[in-house]
């Protein structure tokens, strides 16, 4: 179990920033040519959903309209001929059952979220209220498709990396700073970020603790170093294993880093991030020890940095669940996971920042 280092409590929670609605699309004034040559991509976490799909079911093509084509779509070029595509080919019974899901693929399920953005979700292998033999939705995760497990789009300030999708192809694949990079196994999904660091998307719907224990472990090490820690007998995402994954608490967590790596972890426990004894304590952790899993609420992410500017503070995180690298303002959502004002959104801003001490040499 990791040593617990308790930190000064917050008095209340951060107030949350007005949610907004996306802003109305500006009419394009370059000519056809260059709007052909200019082709924008969808960024699953920044692009504007059209109304339309999420009111209505969608219908058996591609969701896209006269307003948004331009931006849903983008050339072979810009992707790259060694970057896999993957295709999203929902049928249109799947569709009409869950409206706001895009479609579905290796990657994950790409659903239309609240806040007017598309977000990669993990699969549902649990209690499954619908499958055929490319397609499934465990119960819990449909009633979840709504959740925006990240951060409201409000909030980005800028998306290192993430999903790119093109709808008028239906297809998806993983970008990092603008560029397609592809995964270096087929399972769990890998990839390699700048400075030594990865992105390992959560296979499943509960296994956000399995991904980010995979990252921390992973930092710093080459491709062929993970791909050997993906083999490890004590890795929950090794090949072959199956997808059964349940809930951790943190002190399960340490456990088994703490197995896997011969160091005990260190633990961080706040409330919120209002305190500046908290804030500090946080920052003291990054620059002793290097990313941690920031685990609030039941769901855990990998905290790479934090920034106090004059704007406030600013957070770099890792998110397994979405796949995305943002860094963001701590807006409400990244307590709740819900829009402000939902009444089903829990008040509780506690959570614990699990560290790895690095191996003395």
């Amino acid at each position: 179990m990791g040593s617990r280092i308790s930190t000064a409590k917050s008095a209340a929670p951060l107030p949350p920033p007005d949610t907004g609605v996306p802003p109305q699309r500006i009419p394009d004034q370059r000519n056809a040519s260059q709007q052909a040559s200019q082709a924008a991509l969808l960024r699953v976490q920044q692009a504007s959903v059209p109304d339309r799909a999420r009111q209505t079911a969608p219908s058996s093509t591609p969701r896209t309209s006269a307003s948004s084509e331009t931006r849903l779509c983008a050339s072979e070029a810009s992707r790259g001929q060694d970057t896999k595509a993957l295709p999203l080919n929902p049928s249109e019974k799947f569709r009409a059952e869950f409206p706001s899901v895009y479609g579905q693929c290796e990657a994950g399920i790409f659903v239309a979220s609240p806040d007017g953005t598309y977000r990669r979700f993990p699969v549902d292998d649990g209690s499954l209220v619908f499958m055929t033999r490319t397609e499934r939705m465990g119960r819990t995760l449909a009633k979840q498709l709504d959740l925006m497990y990240d951060a409201h789009s409000d909030s980005i300030l800028e998306r290192k990396a993430g999903y790119v999708m093109d709808a008028q192809c239906a297809t998806v694949w993983f970008e990092v700073d603008g560029k397609p990079v592809s995964s270096i196994c087929e399972y769990p999904l890998a990839y390699a970020l700048p400075d030594g660091s990865w992105m390992i998307p959560q296979p499943e719907l509960r296994a956000c603790t399995y991904a980010c224990e995979e990252m921390l472990l992973a930092e710093g090490k080459s491709k062929a170093e993970v791909l050997e820690q993906f083999s490890d007998p004590c890795s929950k995402l090794r090949p072959g294993r199956g997808s059964a994954f349940s809930r951790r608490e943190p002190d399960d967590v340490c456990d088994s880093l703490e197995q896997r790596s011969g160091c005990k972890p260190v633990v961080i426990e706040g409330d919120g991030l209002t305190s500046q004894d908290v804030i500090q304590n946080l920052k003291a952790g990054l620059a002793a020890h290097g990313p941690c899993i920031f685990e609030v609420n039941d769901h855990a992410r990998i905290l790479d940095a934090i920034e106090e500017t004059a704007d406030g503070l600013l957070l770099t995180v890792r998110d397994p669940f979405s796949a995305t690298v943002l860094k963001i303002k701590p807006h409400e959502t990244f307590w709740t996971r819900r829009m402000e004002g939902d009444p089903t959104a829990t008040k509780s801003r506690k959570w614990d920042a699990i560290f790895l001490p690095k191996k003395q040499p």
